[in-house]
């Protein structure tokens, strides 16, 4: 297992759910928002995290003392998808999709309240994702 820290305040796992696999690499993934997150582009627009599912070696201990810094991540870990603007609270609720555009890889649902917005992230097979 591992560990997700974020700032106070940031609202870190206020939705966290199980994605489906979106990379399309055979482990089903993990969407988790950060509503109040500040990214460069302003006060609250948000961050939701996408971080891959992924084989576990036999012998490995649950729940280490492994941790993953929150901030950018290695393409094989995942990805992070910012807000675009001041106060849009991107990751206040996010959701599997299932595969919204029929192209035999799952999708995730990401609402912004601040301004009103839902996004539909399809998802793609990522080499080394």
């Amino acid at each position: 297992g591992f560990a997700m820290e974020a700032g106070s305040g940031d609202y870190f796992g206020v939705s966290v759910k199980r994605a489906g696999d979106i990379n399309r690499d055979g482990y089903d993934d993990i969407v988790i928002g950060a509503e109040y997150e500040d990214p460069p582009i302003g006060t609250d627009a948000g961050i939701v995290y996408v971080i891959y599912g992924r084989n576990i070696p036999s012998g490995a201990q649950p729940f280490s003392n492994m941790q993953m810094p929150i901030g950018p991540l290695a393409t094989n870990i995942g990805f992070r998808i910012l807000g675009a603007v001041a106060y849009q609270r991107i990751g206040n609720c996010v959701s599997a999709a299932g595969d919204v555009n029929d192209d035999g890889t799952d999708d995730i649902i990401i609402g912004a309240p601040g301004f009103n917005d839902v996004y539909v992230i399809y998802g793609r097979n990522i080499p080394g994702g």
